[in-house]
């Protein structure tokens, strides 16, 4: 008995094993500050981003990556980014992930991941103003690489104490679209009265509903997603 359950013990482990050895499969090497998986970056833009990181590390110590991702393999973001964190961490004796800015255009998702060592540095309401002002106004319109540029210039400011966040447009578009609202409003207000005044008249007419258009929403970037 105590065999079979030595032998059962050990086939687990090795199961264990090979499962974690096939997940690390999925993730991707840690090639340098930026990992181009999405193959989102032109390569000038790849080298420029590559020499801004490298120069921030030589400088404070303090390590940032970006990496791009064609899939989550059907993991969480927070998931995968951790998970990823962790592998690379395994790989060399250095520090890694120090910062980790994770997009995955396909699956419309990004996230930025903090070692705990610089977490006061750049604390949650920091990584959220950088991702909804700096990153999301940039891949709402599809323009990926400047998104991407903006978040880690964003990212480095704050780590050197010096972020200036920019306005939040989210309270102009709110009152973009409360001024359409009301337009409308007043305007169908407007042909009510116009058609009761005509209907007292006993003139016979007809009253068209035109389609009320519905105002472009306020921008909401809810979990890192766009």
């Amino acid at each position: 008995m105590r065999t079979a359950t030595t032998l059962l013990a050990a086939l687990l482990l090795a199961l264990a094993a090979g499962t974690s050895a096939a997940q690390d499969q999925e993730l991707p090497r840690l090639s340098g500050h930026v990992v181009d998986e999405a193959e989102v970056l032109a390569t000038e833009t790849e080298d420029r981003l590559i020499r801004l990181l490298s120069d921030h590390e030589a400088a404070t110590g303090n390590q940032v990556v970006l990496v791009t991702l064609s899939s989550l393999r059907g993991h969480d973001v927070s998931d995968y980014a951790r998970r990823l964190c962790l592998y690379w961490q395994g790989e060399t004796s250095e520090q890694h992930c120090g910062v980790l800015l994770i997009v995955v255009p396909a699956e419309r998702a990004v996230r930025i991941e903090v070692a705990q060592a610089l977490a006061e540095a750049l604390p949650e309401e920091t990584r959220r103003t950088i991702v909804q002002r700096e990153i999301l106004p940039f891949f709402h319109s599809e323009e990926l690489a400047a998104g991407i540029e903006h978040g880690l210039r964003g990212i480095l400011a704050a780590l050197a104490g010096g972020y200036i966040p920019p306005p939040d447009p989210r309270p102009e578009a709110f009152t973009r679209t409360l001024g359409v609202i009301v337009s409308f409003m007043v305007s169908g207000l407007y042909l009510l009265a116009l058609a009761y005044a005509l209907l007292r008249r006993r003139r016979p007419t007809i009253v068209a509903a035109a389609p009320v258009p519905a105002g472009e929403a306020p921008m909401q970037a809810a979990s890192g997603r766009w």
